[in-house]
C-alpha cells in the first residue's frame, strides 16, 4: 500500500522508462490508492508527484511459499528479486528457488540490484 518502508525511497527514484505495479486491495487513502487515483504518494506530510505511472492488478498479497514457487515456475523469469514480506521469509524463499536452479535474490534495504 506503499505506507512505509524502503519503497517510499525506491518510488522516489525510478527513471523515466519505469511503471510501478500494483498488485491487492489498497485501503482508501493509502499511498497506492493514491498513486493509481491522483498519481502521487505522501511522505513525511509532503506529496511528491511519482512520473511513473502506475498498473493495478487484482492480486491477492498473501500467496504462500508453494503458490510463490509455482508462479516463477509458470512465469520462468530469469532472475528472481525477493522483497515482499519479513526478512527471513524472503531469504528463505530466495534460498529454496536458488536450489531449484533460479537466480534469486532478497535484497538488504540499501542494496542496488541490477537487473
Amino acid at each position: 500500500m506503499l505506507t512505509g518502508g524502503p519503497v517510499l525511497d525506491y518510488i522516489t527514484r525510478l527513471r523515466e522508462n519505469s511503471q510501478v505495479l500494483i498488485t491487492g486491495y489498497q485501503v482508501e487513502g493509502s499511498n497506492g490508492q493514491t498513486l493509481l487515483e491522483k498519481g502521487f504518494v505522501t511522505i513525511d506530510n509532503r506529496r511528491v508527484k511519482i512520473d511513473a505511472p502506475a498498473t493495478y492488478f487484482d492480486m491477492s498479497a498473501h500467496a504462500g511459499m508453494g503458490d510463490l514457487h509455482e508462479y516463477v515456475k509458470r512465469s520462468g523469469p530469469s532472475k528472481v528479486i525477493c522483497v515482499h514480506g519479513d526478512k527471513d521469509n524472503s531469504i528463505a524463499l530466495a534460498e529454496s528457488l536458488k536450489l531449484e536452479g533460479y537466480d534469486a535474490y532478497a535484497p538488504k534495504i540499501g542494496d542496488t540490484v541490477t537487473i
